[in-house]
């Protein structure tokens, strides 16, 4: 689904095959009860259900104010294995590396936007070249803010050491890293956007009609 608009989702006869979970939350960004959140919407592929479902986004677009609130994320924790493994042609053995865990509660969003592979080179270039990752630091952010940035490297980086399955959660209490690391740091999926939320009603509708003749 696109942020903005109607969730969509199977409907399906039988309510134990529907795997859909609302994303959405309230101002204190807590899951809304079932009975509090917008239902989502059986997936219609026809003409009718798609100019429906165009209409609708198209009236959240341009009328943030009456958006309510998405945030996805992990129903429970997930586990991914890093390190080189074997296949032994029965099942794949691990070598080295460690078990990352993705706790229950992270936001999808924000594990998606967080620059992984750059963070991770930082780390090793701190342990291993300090002055190289200090000048890199001042160039990009100011000697000041590259300090300061460099200071709370060295410091995740002997919490990850420690307990490398945690990086998540030992991210998260350096909140200037994940400002630095990440390419967008607003967790609700349906805020911005804001084009035409100006306009008087009558040109809101007239602009939906006609961009749905394109």
């Amino acid at each position: 689904n696109n942020a903005i608009g109607p969730e969509l989702c199977g409907q399906p006869v039988n309510k134990a095959n529907q795997f859909y979970r609302s994303p959405y939350v309230d101002e204190n960004k807590k899951t809304l009860p079932a009975d509090k959140a917008p239902a989502c919407w059986a997936y219609d592929p026809s003409v009718d259900g798609r100019f429906k479902l165009y209409v609708a986004s198209m009236e959240e677009l341009l009328n943030p104010g009456k958006r309510v609130p998405k945030l996805s994320r992990f129903d429970q924790d997930v586990h991914i294995a890093l390190g080189p493994r074997t296949w032994d042609g029965k099942e794949e053995k691990q070598i080295l590396g460690f078990t990352l865990v993705l706790p229950a509660g992270t936001s999808v969003g924000g594990m998606a936007s967080f620059r992984h592979k750059a963070f991770v080179n930082d780390l090793i270039v701190a342990k291993l070249r300090p002055d190289e990752l200090n000048a890199k630091l001042a160039k990009q952010l100011g000697e000041a803010e590259g300090k300061r940035v460099a200071a709370d490297l060295h410091a995740v980086t002997g919490e990850i050491a420690k307990d490398p399955g945690h990086l998540v959660d030992a991210v998260k209490r350096y909140p200037r890293l994940v400002e630095v690391y990440s390419s967008c740091t607003a967790d609700i999926e349906n805020t911005g956007h804001r084009f035409g939320e100006d306009l008087p009603d009558a040109d809101k509708k007239a602009l939906i009609a006609f961009l749905a003749t394109l």
